[in-house]
C-alpha cells in the first residue's frame, strides 16, 4: 500500500488498526506517499498519537511521496500542528503558490488526533479538521488568481495521498511516529474502531469488539469474546492476581469511558472488580519492581468500597470510596476517567474519586515511570487485597468503550431511545386521526434491542398501550355506528314495500337520502339496494305516466314534475333499461366483495 521516501519508514499496527509512519531525523523534505489514488471528495484520514511538532498531509497528482510543490504541479498540502498549545494548521496550492491559509489557534486542534475529512460541495473544496471547516469560497489569499480554487488548481478527483515530516524552516521539529488509523475516500465503508461511519452508524458504533484486539495471561484464565449486537463479555475461570485480559489499544487517561453490566460470580467469588491503567499490554504487575509501571482501581459491588492500587518502589493502596454510594448493589457500572486541574479521578456511577493529586503523580511518574497519560485498559481476575483469592469464576459484558474523540455507545442508545419516548409524548389525545402516528410509534419501539429497553421509561410503554386500546376502541365504536346505520337504511328500503305507487315517493326519498349520507364502505354493505334502484325506477315510470295524463286533460300548461331527489324521471323504456344496468351494477358489486 505504502511508497516510502527518504528518512521514512512504515509498519502496521497491530490487530491491523492500522499504520504506523515514522519520521527519521534527516533536515531534508521526507514522506510516505499510498501506491494507489483515492478521489479526494469523501476522503477520511485519521491520524493519532502525534507529537506537538505535529505533520504534513499530500494530496497530489504526480508521485505517492512527493513533498514538494513546484508551481506546475496540481497539489495540495495541509500541515497541521499543536507546538504550546496553538492548535494550527496551513493550507499551501502547488499552483496558486505558498502563501498559506490558515486556520489559527483553534480548541479543536488542540490534541494528538486529527480527524479529517474532504467534502466538495456546490463545486469547492471544504475540509473539516476536527469539526473545524474551511471551505475554498472563502480562501481570499487565492482569490486573487482565481475565484474558482478547483478549477485553477489543477487538482483531480483522483489523487495520492502522503504524510510527510513538513515543509520549510521548521523541518527539525517535524520527526517521530505518527499512527494512520484510518485512510478511505467515500466509495468504501469507514472502519474506524471496527464501524461504520458516525454519519451512517448503526447502533453498535463504539461498542467495543475483539477487533480492538485482545491478549490474556495465564493459561486463559481470562477471556474475551464478542457479543451479539455489539460488546465483549470479560470471563474469569479459576482466576487469581496476576491473570488479565487486556485490549491492545492505548487510550489517552483523560476522557477513557466504559460501562459494564450482567455480572455474574459463581458461589465463593465475592463482587470485586478490578480493572488496570498500563503502561504495557498484557503486564501481570505482579512484583514492585520499578519498571513495573501500573495502577489499578479495584471495586467491591458488594459494600461499595473502592481502592486504588499504584506499583512504585513498593505496593501502595488508598481508600478513595468507603461506600454507602452509587456502588453498592449497582446491576451496571459507569466509569469515566477524568483530568482536572488538580487531580487524576475517577468517576464510577456518579461519584467522583480523587486517585493521585497532580504534584504526587509527578514525583511518581518522574521517578518510577508511572505514566497516566497514555494507558491501557486491562481486567484483572484477583483481588489486590487479599491475593490468597486465585479460584475467582466470574463474568461481566463490557458494553461501551471509547476516549473523548469517539462516540459514546451510551449516548446513542439513550438518543434513539429518548426519540421513541417524544413520539410518544406527542401522541396527545387519541383520536382515529392519531392511527398512523401510534402505529409508528409502535414500530419504532418493537425496534429497540435489549439494551435500549433497558433504559427506555417504562412508563411511556403504559401511554402506548393505553394509546393503541384507545384507538381499538374508537374503530369499535365507529363500526358499530356503522352497523347501526347501514341496518337503518336497510329498513328504510324495506319499507317501501314491493307495490309501488305515487304514495310511495315519500319512503322511496326517505331511503334515498340516508344511503347518499353513508360513506363508500357503507354503502357496500346495503344488501337491498337493488330493492332501491328498482323502487325508484317504477316511481318515476308512474310519474311519467301521471304527467302524460295531466297533459292531455288539463286546460293548462302546468305539467307536473317528478321530485328533485338526485334521481330523474325517465320514460317506461328508459326505465327498464335503468333497471338492467342497476342489476349489472349490483352483480359486479357482489363479484368485487368476494
Amino acid at each position: 500500500m505504502w511508497n516510502p521516501g527518504a528518512d521514512t519508514s512504515v509498519a502496521n499496527q497491530a490487530a491491523g488498526n492500522g499504520t504506523t509512519i515514522t519520521f527519521g531525523d534527516s533536515t531534508s523534505q521526507s514522506s510516505v506517499g499510498t501506491m494507489s489514488k483515492y478521489k479526494w471528495d469523501g476522503l477520511h484520514i485519521r491520524v493519532e498519537n502525534v507529537p506537538s511538532s505535529g505533520f504534513a498531509l499530500y494530496l497530489n497528482d504526480a508521485a505517492p511521496n512527493m513533498v514538494h510543490f513546484p508551481p506546475t504541479v496540481a497539489s495540495l498540502q495541509l500541515r497541521v500542528w499543536n507546538q504550546e498549545g496553538t492548535g494550527t494548521a496551513q493550507l499551501y496550492s502547488g499552483v496558486l503558490g505558498n502563501a498559506p491559509i490558515v486556520i489559527d489557534k483553534k480548541t479543536a486542534l488542540v490534541t494528538d488526533t486529527f480527524d479529517i475529512h474532504f467534502t466538495k460541495i456546490d463545486g469547492e473544496m471544504e475540509i473539516d479538521i476536527n469539526g473545524e471547516k474551511t471551505n475554498s469560497s472563502t480562501w481570499e489569499d487565492w482569490a486573487s488568481v482565481s475565484s474558482n480554487f478547483l478549477e485553477y488548481s489543477g487538482l483531480p478527483n483522483e489523487v495520492y495521498v502522503g504524510f510527510g515530516n513538513t515543509y520549510g524552516d521548521v523541518v527539525n521539529n517535524f520527526k517521530g511516529t505518527i499512527d494512520v488509523t484510518v485512510l478511505h475516500d467515500g466509495s468504501s465503508e469507514c472502519n474506524a474502531g471496527g464501524t461504520v461511519e458516525i454519519a451512517d452508524h448503526d447502533a453498535d458504533f463504539y461498542a467495543p469488539t475483539t477487533d480492538l484486539g485482545v491478549t490474556s495471561t495465564a493459561d486463559n484464565k481470562m477471556a474475551m469474546t464478542d457479543i451479539t449486537g455489539g460488546g465483549l463479555k470479560v470471563a474469569a475461570t479459576a482466576a487469581g492476581p496476576g491473570n488479565i485480559v487486556s485490549i491492545d489499544k492505548q487510550y489517552d487517561f483523560d476522557g477513557v469511558h466504559f460501562q459494564m453490566k450482567n455480572f455474574t460470580f459463581t458461589d465463593g467469588t465475592r463482587k470485586r472488580i478490578t480493572f488496570q491503567l498500563g503502561q504495557e499490554k498484557n503486564n501481570t504487575y505482579l512484583t514492585s519492581s520499578t519498571a513495573d509501571h501500573s495502577y489499578y482501581v479495584v471495586v467491591d459491588l458488594e459494600t461499595g468500597a473502592a481502592k486504588f492500587y499504584s506499583q512504585y518502589g513498593g505496593f501502595a493502596k488508598a481508600d478513595i470510596s468507603a461506600g454507602d454510594n452509587g456502588i453498592k448493589g449497582a446491576e451496571a457500572l459507569d466509569i469515566h476517567f477524568v483530568k482536572t486541574d488538580t487531580d487524576y479521578t475517577v468517576v464510577i456511577n456518579g461519584e467522583t474519586m480523587k486517585l493521585i493529586d497532580i504534584p504526587q503523580y509527578g514525583v511518581w511518574a518522574t521517578n518510577y515511570g508511572l505514566d497516566l497519560s497514555k494507558i491501557y485498559l486491562g481486567f484483572d481476575g484477583g483481588e489486590w487485597d487479599d491475593q490468597s483469592q486465585v479460584n475467582r469464576t466470574f463474568s461481566f459484558d463490557l458494553v461501551s468503550l471509547h476516549d473523548k474523540n469517539q462516540e459514546c455507545h451510551a449516548n446513542m442508545v439513550v438518543s434513539k431511545v429518548k426519540a421513541v419516548e417524544e413520539m410518544i409524548d406527542a401522541l396527545g389525545e387519541i383520536t382515529l386521526d392519531k392511527e398512523s402516528a401510534v402505529l409508528a410509534a409502535r414500530s419504532s419501539y418493537s425496534l429497540l434491542n435489549a439494551e435500549e429497553l433497558v433504559v427506555f421509561n417504562g412508563d411511556k410503554l403504559i401511554v402506548l398501550e393505553a394509546a393503541e386500546a384507545r384507538i381499538a376502541a374508537l374503530k369499535e365504536e365507529q363500526a358499530n355506528q356503522g352497523a347501526a346505520q347501514v341496518q337503518k337504511v336497510i329498513e328504510l328500503i324495506n319499507a317501501i314495500g314491493t307495490s309501488i305507487t305515487l304514495d310511495s315517493e315519500a319512503a322511496i326519498v326517505a331511503a334515498e337520502t340516508a344511503y347518499n349520507a353513508l360513506s363508500d364502505d357503507l354503502k357496500e354493505q346495503i344488501s337491498n339496494y337493488l330493492d332501491l334502484v328498482f323502487a325508484r325506477a317504477e316511481l318515476n315510470a308512474l310519474l311519467e305516466s301521471d304527467n302524460d295524463v295531466s297533459s292531455e286533460t288539463s286546460s293548462e300548461d302546468d305539467e307536473k314534475e317528478p321530485a328533485d331527489t338526485g334521481v330523474a324521471a325517465y320514460p317506461i323504456s328508459i326505465a327498464i333499461l335503468l333497471l338492467a344496468v342497476g342489476t349489472i351494477i349490483m352483480v359486479v358489486r357482489r363479484r368485487e366483495q368476494i
